[in-house]
């Protein structure tokens, strides 16, 4: 009995520790590799990936990519320029012309739509610049030994990033978020079954970095088991920051814990000596521990620490004197950690447990073929993840619930929490009745104990929409701008637009993977066909999609926005274009005219039967009041006996009456070979408002004859008493002044200072206030 209970045991053990196998096989720093497929690691030598190493740097990426199945087999590894198989041979189609950023951080992915492909995302050096990029390898392929699809090899995610790259999983148990840093901000990207959504989610900025700066771009990011949690290193800053992630939404909470040299009062960050410069997670995500050669090893309990207090522990002295440079978790819960051009690997043993029972041990592994370690993998996210699980959160379809494959119970118990749902299954499948959340619960006997064990999992299921068939769009206009308001409102039909969201896009590709929407569209010939999605506005992978046609066979020139003036009080005629079959005006009247009673705007809606559709277009008439009249000048040219003009000029040309006089009219405001004098004049616009005004022609005689014969005896402007702003200045043929005249002296009588001047020609000047001046001569006669 003994016996068997220590078998149990030791088989108990054996399967814990394997359960998640994606990290058993590993290749790192310069051609080192361990197998921990046994149970405890091994070291193996057919790592076939060489890499530079100067003055203790490695070439390329921090860490390589090792992808590894559910069952711990090998199926290829890379640092993102040559990509080995597992016979450790090259891929053919290697991208050994691309060159990730040194230090950087590389990433691995399951693709969620198919089990045979695989994302590698790396950094690329470009310049003084760092390009997120990705590449796919297909292990249907080559063979069955995986090559990268050729129309997925460097394709450009984002610019401008930082070292830090990390993956989570989605909270839908499926999907899978690459976060990385640029331009100051997180930013998350969603791998679905459909591909990748290009549309990031942005979180806010951090530390106020200079993403040019290279200083600034070091450091690492890694995420916790569950997915809740992201630890980023920036080691120059001598700070790590552990964040709350929403693996629902994508964005990283900055109600975050800040670690800093500072607050544990160890050594601060210099170009030779960085502190804090790794992190790792352990496997229940309760504890993360951080690690520099300067200030040893350090853990923070996450559910005791906040922003403001720390509960922390020191796991390794200083002086212990082993020179940490990064840390990871192994298949065995271990953390492990290099020692940097040197043979030796340390481990923490127990590292989630009570302090006591932690400990370090400085040669945990000795490698005898490999002496420059540098840096660890990367690997693909489990599977599944520990305890119970579950994927697919949308109302309609069915969630999947799973045990850890490490639980090796045969009898459960589920319930759903929905309508006393129930399942007896391993791993159940449950269709939720209505959205909202779900306390999910298993019940099993602990294999070793027989403890009646309960595991418990909130569960939200969100509301899935239905994209209900929109109408078709027949565009007969070119460049004419076609919005959705109407088509969005087709696809709702009774489902609330505070809740769901709808876009468009221009392939079935875009819409798949929510990127590139488009708000309206710009019609051109041919037929067109538009995508819509349908989704969750808290949840966006809860989606519908249909699609409609916009048929543009035949364009129909006309004018789409027409401006009307209407004069106050007066009824105005809008009137529509020639050669349709039928109007609608938005009045209702179906006329081809129709009148508008007051300012506004009216539509009319013209119909032109194709054979094959019915042509209907769109016009906006804007009806706006009329400008007043202005009279904006009236310019007189005088002093020319029967031949004076005026020439009235106004804001508005179109439709004006002038009258001068009672005889005078025209539409021009110019009347011509005018004699002097008064005139009156009246203008009338189209909306029949008057304008009047008196204009005065001025004239001045030819010659005078100053004898006191009460004929002609004195000199003066013609109608000068009706005139306030006129000067008059006379001069003698040498050009000597002689008399002033203005409105204190409007007449002339011959004389200088008294003295009779004798029969000539005398020459005037007369000046306006405007500026304006006539000249002319007159004749003295005796």
């Amino acid at each position: 009995m003994f016996k068997s209970v220590i078998c149990l045991v030791l088989f108990f053990y054996s399967i814990i520790n394997f359960a998640q196998n994606e990290r058993n096989i590993w290749y790192f720093g310069q051609r080192a590799g361990l197998d921990f497929n046994s149970g405890s690691p091994v070291e193996i030598t057919d790592n076939a990936l060489t890499r530079n190493i100067f003055f203790g740097i490695v070439e390329g990426p921090d860490n390589l990519g090792v992808v590894n199945d559910e069952d711990g087999n090998l199926l290829f590894y890379t640092e993102g320029n040559r990509f080995y198989d597992k016979s450790h041979n090259l891929m053919p189609s290697s991208p050994t012309f691309v060159y990730s950023q040194i230090g950087s951080q590389l990433a691995v992915s399951r693709n969620p739509g198919n089990e045979n492909q695989y994302y590698v995302f790396i950094q690329e050096q470009v310049g003084l610049r760092i390009d997120l990029k990705y590449f796919v390898v297909d292990m249907t392929l080559n063979n069955g030994f995986g090559d990268i699809l050729t129309d997925t090899s460097g394709i450009l995610i984002r610019n401008l990033t930082t070292q830090h790259l990390t993956t989570a999983r989605h909270y839908n148990g499926r999907d899978i978020w690459v976060i990385c840093i640029s331009q100051n901000f997180f930013r998350s990207y969603l791998i679905t079954e459909n591909g990748i959504r290009l549309d990031n989610v942005t979180s806010q900025s951090i530390l106020g970095l200079d993403d040019l700066n290279v200083a600034y771009n070091r450091g690492m990011m890694v995420s916790s088991p569950d997915s809740k949690k992201v630890a980023v290193c920036f080691p120059i800053a001598s700070t790590i920051r552990i964040y709350d992630f929403d693996n629902l939404t994508g964005k990283l909470s900055f109600n975050d814990i800040e670690v800093t040299a500072e607050k544990l009062n160890l050594v601060p960050s210099s170009q030779a000596n960085l502190s804090l410069a790794t992190a790792e997670f352990t496997h229940d995500s309760k504890f993360v521990y951080f690690a520099d050669s300067a200030n040893g090893m350090h853990r923070i309990n996450l559910e005791n620490s906040t922003g403001i207090s720390l509960d922390h522990e020191v796991i390794v002295d200083p002086n212990n004197g082993f020179p940490f440079n990064q840390l990871c978790r192994g298949p065995d819960r271990k953390i492990y950690s290099i020692q940097p051009n040197g043979p030796l690997i340390g481990a923490v043993n127990n590292p989630a447990d009570v302090i006591g029972n932690v400990s370090f041990d400085n040669n945990s592994i000795i490698l005898n073929n490999a002496n420059n370690l540098i840096d660890f993998p990367s690997f693909l996210l489990p599977k599944l993840p520990l305890g119970i699980s579950f994927e697919n959160i949308c109302l309609n379809e069915q969630t999947n619930f799973y045990v850890n494959p490490e639980n090796e119970a045969t009898n459960f118990l589920w319930n759903f929490d929905d309508n006393n749902s129930s399942s007896t299954d391993r791993n159940p499948s449950h269709t939720f009745s209505s959205p909202g959340i779900y306390n999910v619960s298993v019940q099993y006997n602990d294999i070793l104990t027989g403890i009646l064990v309960t595991e418990n999992i909130q569960v939200e299921i969100y509301d899935s929409p239905i994209a209900h068939q929109p109408s078709d769009i027949y565009n007969c206009q070119e460049n004419r701008i076609i919005n959705f308001t109407q088509t969005t409102d087709e696809v709702l039909i009774n489902q609330a637009s505070n809740v769901f969201n709808v876009t468009y896009f221009l392939t079935e590709e875009d819409m798949l993977t929510g990127t590139n929407k488009i708000t309206e569209y710009n019609g051109n010939e041919g037929n067109h066909e538009i995508y819509v999605r349908i989704e969750n506005r808290e949840n966006p992978e809860c989606f519908d999609s249909t699609s409609f046609l916009i048929y543009s066979e035949y364009f129909i020139q006309i004018e789409n926005v027409m401006n009307v003036e209407i004069c106050t009080g007066t009824p105005v005629e809008l009137i529509g274009p020639d050669g349709f079959d039928s109007y609608l005006w938005s009045n209702g009247d179906t006329n081809k005219n129709t009148m508008a009673n007051a300012e506004g705007t009216q539509y009319l809606r013209v119909f032109r039967d194709l054979g094959n559709y019915i042509c209907e277009l769109e016009i906006q008439y804007n009806i706006e009041p009329k400008d007043p009249l202005i009279i904006e000048s009236i310019s007189i040219d005088e002093f020319s006996g029967y031949n004076n003009s005026i020439r009235v000029n106004t804001n508005r040309t179109e439709n004006i009456t002038y009258n001068l006089g009672q005889y005078l009219q025209n539409d021009t405001g110019y009347f011509t070979d005018l004699e002097t004098g008064e005139y009156e004049l009246t203008i009338i616009d189209d909306c029949n408002n008057t304008y009047n005004q008196n204009v005065l022609i001025i004239n001045y005689p030819r010659f005078f004859t100053p004898n006191q014969d009460g004929y002609n005896d004195e000199w003066t402007i013609l109608n000068f008493e009706k005139i306030n702003d006129l000067n008059i200045k006379i001069f003698d043929r040498y050009g000597k002044l002689l008399s002033v005249l203005n409105n204190s002296r409007k007449t002339w009588d011959g004389k200088y200072n008294g003295i009779e001047l004798p029969s000539s020609d005398y020459w005037f000047q007369a000046t306006r206030n405007n500026g304006s001046s006539f000249s002319g001569h007159f004749t003295l006669k005796r």
